[in-house]
């Protein structure tokens, strides 16, 4: 097993564990925090609500949670609440219907809404909530639009430079990318957003792309294990040493609203990272897609 850049897996995590584990360590840390002596919630202007939302392009339904910072945290499933909520695309203004629900957590509660739509690329949509009393929060949500990856060329051996591309990625878009070698009867994967200096955006033509050998590619994911610069090292595994020639690539299209909460350098996917993953007010899109390239094993 290699500790470096990458994990033995089978499979990549759910990407919707934040209605779990995600409320649960932000009522835990709201908990702690209100048990402090002279903690306000609404000095400085703050919002009256808070809004987390990591809304997935690609599937239905998704999750937004909604907390009233003017009550204290639900008890019972009963809960009534006081407020309106509005869910609407803005490049369309249709306004969508929104279930909800309380979830319950180890005894905390949470409201919880869900939109059974599914939401279309490159498009804007914006949840409101406003109480009896006329305080109003408001957060906006940006759909990625679709990437378009290609892999140039196909069949290249361990020697041969390949260039990894995601057309249709425009800044402040992010892509997070992580390649599965086949090894060993299981998947080897390496993140490579951020961690490649051959990672490269072209503004000009809203590319993002990674270019290098399959050689050093192989390094991220089984490291050297010789003595000197790694840079002049070999992978601990070969081309010709892999289960099999297809080569896994998963990635995700982050919107802009994720530019300020997630660093691409991060090897942790965005789903899990600390700021998003039961973050307060995050709210934010994504599109999720894989896809294999083959590579020449004899050379």
């Amino acid at each position: 097993m290699y500790t470096t850049n990458c994990t033995k897996i089978c499979k990549l995590p759910n990407i919707n564990r934040f209605i779990k584990t995600g409320t649960f360590l932000l009522l835990a840390l709201f908990i702690l925090k209100s048990c402090e002596q002279n903690f306000d919630p609404f000095e400085d202007g703050e919002a009256a609500f808070s809004v987390y939302g990591s809304l997935s392009v690609d599937q239905a339904p998704n999750y937004i949670r909604v907390k009233d910072l003017h009550e204290a945290f639900i008890e019972d499933s009963t809960y009534s609440y006081n407020y309106d909520v509005t869910f609407e695309n803005l490049t369309n203004d249709t306004t969508y219907a929104l279930r909800d629900t309380i979830i319950d957590f180890g005894g905390l509660k949470t409201h919880n809404l869900i939109l059974d739509d599914l939401l279309k690329p490159k498009r804007k949509y914006r949840i409101t909530i406003e109480n009896d009393d006329g305080a109003k929060t408001q957060s906006i949500a940006t759909t990625p639009g679709i990437a378009e990856p290609e892999v140039i060329p196909e069949g290249a051996g361990c020697y041969d430079t390949i260039q990894i591309r995601f057309e249709n990625v425009v800044k402040p878009e992010q892509l997070h990318v992580e390649l599965g070698f086949p090894f060993d009867e299981g998947i080897y994967r390496a993140h490579i957003s951020g961690s490649f200096s051959e990672f490269h955006h072209n503004e000009e033509k809203n590319v993002w792309y990674i270019e290098g050998t399959m050689r050093n590619l192989l390094k991220y994911a089984f490291p050297p294990t010789g003595d000197g610069p790694p840079c002049s090292q070999p992978p601990a595994v070969w081309c010709w040493n892999l289960d099999s020639d297809e080569i896994q690539v998963d990635y995700y299209h982050l919107g802009p609203e994720w530019e300020s909460e997630y660093r691409v350098e991060e090897s942790r996917s965005p789903i899990e990272a600390p700021d998003v993953d039961g973050g307060l007010g995050f709210f934010g899109a994504y599109a999720k897609g894989s896809f294999s390239f083959r590579i020449d094993t004899t050379q």
